[in-house]
């Protein structure tokens, strides 16, 4: 049999060796654990960059598709934004309208005012006109359509017009168009 002595040994001898699995149990967990963590950093890293390069992508395509629509209508803008000094082509268009719908018209425009509005690197700027025009009211709609197709950034802001009685807008009726013409800084 085994004395008190021995027992001890015995005993302590396998908790020894049971501390010492432990112990490395403990050691394997550790660096198991260690590689799980930079694989599990690893991988949210490249799920990361891959959510990354897929909205990049998206970006990329529908920078393109944009670019497609916009087309050479960037050209188009800028040709139809007159610069600041000279809007004498977009008063003379109107005048060549007036005389080829065979009205008769008179105009005044103000200075250039600056706008809230970008247009590349530069602030666009308004100048207000007004239009006083003579005719009849379907010479009056004909000027109009005319005027929408002119290739100059302009817009309509009121019209009133005073016509006579009993004739209406079938005789000689009084306009007064006020617009908005958009211009560009001169360079």
């Amino acid at each position: 049999m085994f004395s008190k002595q021995q027992l001890i040994k015995t005993i302590l001898r396998n908790a020894m060796k049971a501390a010492c699995v432990i112990c490395l149990a403990g050691l394997a967990v550790f660096l198991f654990g260690r590689e799980i963590a930079k694989t599990s950093k690893s991988l949210a890293e490249e799920k990361r960059a891959s959510f990354l390069l897929r909205k990049q992508a998206e970006t990329t395509q529908s920078l393109r598709t944009d670019l497609n629509r916009i087309g050479t209508n960037d050209a188009r803008i800028e040709r139809a934004l007159l610069p600041d000094q000279n809007i004498s082509a977009f008063l003379e268009a109107l005048k060549i309208l007036a005389s080829q719908d065979g009205i008769q018209e008179s105009i005044q425009a103000s200075l250039p005012i600056p706008t809230s509005i970008q247009f590349g690197s530069s602030t666009l700027s308004e100048i207000d006109y007004t239009l006083q025009i003579t005719g009849t009211g379907v010479i009056f709609v004909n000027f109009l359509k005319h005027l929408e197709a002119i290739p100059y950034a302009n817009t309509i802001v009121s019209i009133s017009g005073s016509a006579p009685q009993p004739q209406g807008l079938d005789g000689p009726t009084s306009f007064t168009l006020q617009g908005r013409v958009y211009v560009r800084p001169a360079n």
